[in-house]
């Protein structure tokens, strides 16, 4: 019954999603099941353990076997603090929607630990940490397909609310007027990389936010570089910057993140 409600909560969030004449028109093909983690402060070590070398290797066999293109995990650097709502994040990439339900069999769970106790396994993961939510998102827009993440990197999530039926105005709005702003912070070594992606679920239209900017830093000191008036002519030349108040008008910015890459599985 759980894959049932499952696929149907996809079949009405794409229906949704498909009523837009700009995204109607897209293929999407990277999705990711984004996981976030509330672990204790003396846990940490024990979590950690947990996810690299446990998970690490059983994520490596979803890999080999088609069911993944990647795994990440993040540790949170901003929101921080013991009342931070998380403070690790994981992300399992797929290029195919319906390969989110292919789960942990204990056939492939044994390629990696040839003599786990599966039961044991799943108690110790649910004791070392809470999570406290999970998502699955879609990408829209990447500026630099090839380029690479390294462990160590920083990316930040700029969680934002799109009023319903204004995802194709927002969406066109960041390839327009930021895309190109991001392609010239790239070009001059500022950022790594930048895209966007849509929240598929959960749904619905009381959610605090439904779309997410994401930058890619190698450095954190360049964080906030590379937002100049000189940057801007160079994307945009002739314009003057106001052209942002019309583009801000069709999403509102919830709150942004700082996470840091601390492993990764490709």
């Amino acid at each position: 019954m759980k894959q049932v409600h499952l696929a149907l909560g996809l079949f009405c969030c794409l229906i949704l999603i498909g009523s837009d004449p700009v995204l109607s028109q897209e293929a999407p093909t990277t999705f990711f099941g984004v996981g976030y983690m509330k672990v204790a402060p003396e846990k940490t070590t024990e979590y950690l353990d947990l996810e690299q070398k446990i998970w690490k290797p059983i994520q490596q066999q979803r890999l080999e076997a088609g069911i993944i293109v990647g795994w990440d995990l993040y540790a949170v650097r901003f929101p921080g603090g013991t009342d931070a709502p998380y403070q690790y994040v994981t992300v399992n990439i797929y290029d195919d929607l319906a390969k989110i339900e292919s789960g942990f069999s204990e056939d492939l769970v044994k390629r990696a630990h040839p003599n786990v106790d599966m039961a044991d396994l799943f108690d110790k993961t649910i004791a070392a940490r809470d999570l406290v939510r999970s998502e699955i998102w879609v990408q829209r827009e990447l500026a630099s397909p090839d380029a690479e993440m390294k462990v160590g990197d920083y990316i930040t999530i700029g969680y934002m609310k799109v009023p319903p039926g204004k995802g194709g105005a927002y969406l066109g709005m960041e390839r327009e007027v930021y895309k190109p702003i991001q392609l010239a912070r790239i070009a001059d070594g500022w950022i790594d990389n930048w895209g966007i992606n849509q929240l598929l679920l959960p749904g619905g239209t009381g959610g605090e936010y439904n779309w997410a900017a994401v930058q890619v830093y190698s450095d954190f000191g360049k964080l906030f570089g590379g937002n100049s008036r000189e940057n801007f002519e160079k994307a945009h030349p002739g314009l003057v910057p106001s052209v942002f108040e019309s583009a801000n008008n069709v999403r509102d910015m919830v709150r942004v993140d700082l996470w840091t890459l601390v492993d990764r599985v490709r």
